[in-house]
Formats: structure tokens, C-alpha cells, sequence
């Protein structure tokens, strides 16, 4: 899931196409999948604004476009990765998006419970096994946190 903290940010997006764009050459259609992919279907990023980040980071040499099979790819310069690297965006993870900070780490887990709740607004209770991995989450935050024994 991409992590709600960045597309909050102002350059969120553009430090999520750079992220996917680490792992490999891509078209805009596949970031635009990928995200979707990402989002678990809960976003599917428009054209509209797909497109002109990567005409921006093109112009910037942040990425690279060329054409191979009928589509415009685009790739990483050294020049966005060592932005990555500098915005603490090391791509570690499953889909990514790298966590440096505890900040960081906060932020996620709040975009984490913002999805539930947006989840659970859109499809309604979440089923009995995760509210019980959910309720074990929550137990153990209160024991971390010194509240709960």
C-alpha cells in the first residue's frame, strides 16, 4: 500500500513514480497500474496527473524516456536516484518505498488506519480474523507504549 504520508506531502506522487521507477523501466500506463496495484484498487492515479510529473522529471533529468514497442519508457538517471537517496526514499520494501525515520515510521502506520477506516466505510465491517489480528495489533501498541500489561 503506498504510504499516506507521501501523497500528503507536497511531491508525493513524484516520490512515489521515482520510487517505482528505481526498481525498473516503466511506461506511464504500467506506474499508473502499479500504483493501482500498490493502492490494493483503492486509488487508480488519472493520466492528468501522471504524465505531467513525468514530463517534469524528464525536464529536470530525474528520469530518462525512450520508445521501445510502440510505448515512451521511462527510467531513472543517477540524478533521481541520488534525489531518492537524499529524501530518505531508499526503495527497500515490497512496493518500494523505503522507511528511514520513525517520523516515518508513524506516519505509515497512521495511513495504515486511515485505509481501514476508509476500507471499512466503503465495504462495511471487516471480517472476524482481521478485527482479531487488528485487536492484537492495537493490544500490543498499549504494551509498548507502557499502557496495558
Amino acid at each position: 500500500m503506498i504510504p499516506y504520508f507521501l501523497l500528503r506531502r507536497r511531491g508525493g506522487l513524484k516520490m512515489v513514480v521515482l520510487s517505482l521507477l528505481y526498481r525498473k523501466p516503466m511506461s506511464g500506463i504500467d506506474i499508473i497500474n502499479s500504483i493501482e496495484t500498490m493502492s490494493m484498487g483503492f486509488w487508480r492515479p488519472s493520466p492528468g496527473s501522471i504524465y505531467p510529473i513525468l514530463k517534469t522529471l524528464t525536464k529536470e533529468n530525474m528520469i530518462k524516456m525512450s520508445k521501445g514497442n510502440g510505448k515512451k519508457i521511462y527510467e531513472l538517471t543517477e540524478k533521481g536516484r541520488k534525489v531518492l537517496k537524499e529524501e530518505g526514499f531508499i526503495p527497500i520494501f515490497k512496493f518500494g518505498i523505503g522507511v528511514h525515520t520513525f517520523d516515518q515510521v508513524i506516519d505509515e502506520l497512521e495511513s495504515y488506519i486511515y485505509y481501514i477506516e476508509d476500507y471499512i466505510g466503503e465495504k462495511g465491517m471487516l471480517p472476524k480474523e482481521y478485527r482479531d489480528r487488528l485487536r492484537k495489533c492495537a493490544y500490543k501498541i498499549l504494551e509498548i507504549l507502557g499502557e496495558r500489561k
